[in-house]
């Protein structure tokens, strides 16, 4: 005899019921509440039949197994409340018991059509729970229980074999039975084993992409339609944190997410979140957003610090070149300026070639301070209270006019190195002094602090004097790139962004200025 394959002898094996196979207890459930209306309508029919007949025997012959069966079905539901005996030894003393108690009804000859059918539906139920071979012999045993009265008869000389032809078809028809329900529960069986199977390597696989999801170096947020996390990994928990709120993301990035889903467009955008510089990537799903966010806090110190080591470099080199030759135009306009106001004319072109002298080598001094800005020393301090020393002190220097400041807004604390913060905030305040056209004697600058959509403290340095040119707000803070007043922009933000912040230019209609945006 051939040997059985590995995977033959598994599905095999299967098909046997098994204690706790929830399936075979749920087949067994409803195939005793079918006996237990068997027996009721054994018992109606065993009665009705006694009476007319006019034999009161007959209805004893054929009620007390009516009323086994009855009593047995409610045994049965107990023993299938408690799992209890086994579920192999349950489903065989259930099948054997009913095939023994219909059997008896079939000796009797009454009943004929009822038997086959319930002999029918116990080979069926048989053939769901147990291999073929086994629904085989429970098929045979039926045949003989069929066939032995006939058989009985025919040894007396009662029956002729025209009698077998009911009882043959219907035999035939157990072993029929059983092999149709048997292929078809193996079938169903393979089915489910293939889908049980299936659903394990998808529940591996999905664990598998969570596992691998969750060790990325980058953050994965997949949102729906409505802005609801369906799956967020550890290092997007770690980046955006601060940004969710129940499952739900809000704030800032909400509006800017809402508008990419409407466009249906995927886009990159910058934003800082606490103390990192996160860049993130949107990309439409069919019916939601995949946000991919990467930390780029560590990308953009080193490529701020080696930009700045080149500039600083040649920045250096450059202003020693030309302060040199500065100097002797600046100590030349000085002795060719008259020794009185006669020649105005000439007194103004002197004048001229002094004070671009001057502006350039302001410029150059700036460009000497950006070559030496060095490790910011931060500290963390209340910004209200260090403004109000900063104003005094401003105000101590000689302006043209009058400079009278307005604080408004929160109360915050900033991480900054004091120092540097004083140099670009004087600057920035020099130039909307500059920019300020006012006639009078004072003019005013407002100093705003205050918390953005994304908890980041903030200062806006704001006047209502002229707003620089829209041409040339995009190169504005490019190196080299100074305002009429000589302020360097491009040191302004590179010192800002030593101290992990940033500044950016702000212009309505009415009024312009600076915000320097704060890391929290």
């Amino acid at each position: 005899m051939a040997r059985q394959s590995k995977k033959a002898k598994i599905l095999n094996r299967s098909r046997e019921p098994e204690m706790g196979a929830a399936g075979s207890w749920r087949l067994l459930l409803y195939y005793n509440f079918y006996r237990f209306g068997l027996g009721c309508l054994f018992g109606v029919q065993s009665y009705a039949l006694a009476l007319a007949m006019e034999r009161p025997d007959l209805y004893l012959v054929l009620g007390i197994p009516a009323a086994g069966l009855i009593f047995l079905a409610l045994i049965t539901f107990h023993n299938i409340y408690r799992r209890l005996p086994k579920l192999r030894t349950q489903t065989h003393t259930t099948f054997i018991i009913d095939i023994v108690l219909i059997g008896v009804i079939a000796l009797s000859g009454f009943l004929t059509e009822s038997v086959t059918i319930a002999l029918y539906v116990t080979i069926a139920a048989v053939g769901l729970v147990f291999r073929l071979q086994v629904s085989f012999i429970y098929a045979a045993v039926c045949a003989i229980l069929i066939l032995y009265p006939n058989y009985v008869d025919s040894l007396s000389g009662e029956s002729t074999y025209s009698n077998f032809y009911f009882p043959v078809v219907t035999t035939v028809g157990f072993f029929v039975i059983s092999c149709a329900v048997g292929y078809l529960a193996r079938r169903t069986l393979s089915d489910e084993l293939t889908v049980e199977r299936r659903g394990i390597d998808l529940a591996n696989l999905s664990q598998i992409n969570r596992l691998a999801v969750d060790k990325l170096d980058v953050g994965i947020v997949v949102l729906d339609s409505t802005l609801n996390i369906r799956q967020i990994n550890d290092t997007a928990k770690i980046l955006i944190g601060s940004l969710i709120s129940m499952d739900h993301i809000e704030g800032k990035l909400a509006k800017y997410i809402i508008r990419i889903i409407n466009s249906s467009k995927a886009a990159i955008f910058t934003t800082h979140v606490g103390n990192n510089i996160l860049e993130i990537g949107t990309f439409p799903l069919f019916n939601g957003l995949l946000l991919k966010v990467e930390n780029k806090t560590e990308t953009a110190n080193r490529t701020r610090e080696s930009r700045l080591a080149s500039v600083g470099r040649m920045a250096s080199s450059i202003a020693h070149e030309i302060r040199n030759p500065l100097n002797a135009i600046n100590h030349a306009a000085q002795l060719l300026a008259p020794p009185d106001d006669s020649d105005q004319r000439y007194a103004q072109s002197i004048g001229e070639i002094r004070k671009n002298a001057q502006r350039i080598d302001r410029i150059v001094e700036s460009v000497l301070d950006r070559s030496r800005t060095g490790q910011a020393q931060q500290k963390r301090f209340a910004l209200t209270p260090w403004l109000k020393n900063f104003i005094e002190t401003f105000n101590t220097k000689e302006h043209e006019k009058n400079v009278h400041f307005n604080i408004s807004g929160e109360a915050i604390k900033i991480v900054f190195d004091p120092i540097q913060f004083e140099q670009i905030l004087s600057n920035l305040c020099e130039n909307s002094l500059a920019h300020i056209a006012t006639i009078g004697p004072s003019v005013e600058i407002f100093l705003h602090t205050g918390i953005d959509e994304l908890g980041n403290p903030f200062l806006e340095i704001i006047d209502y004097g002229l707003a620089i040119d829209p041409s040339e707000r995009e190169a504005l803070f490019e190196p080299f790139k100074s305002s009429d007043t000589g302020i360097d922009f491009f040191m302004v933000r590179e010192i800002c962004n030593i101290n992990g912040a940033d500044v950016e230019y702000l212009s309505d209609s009415y009024k312009s200025g600076f915000r320097i945006l704060f890391l929290a």
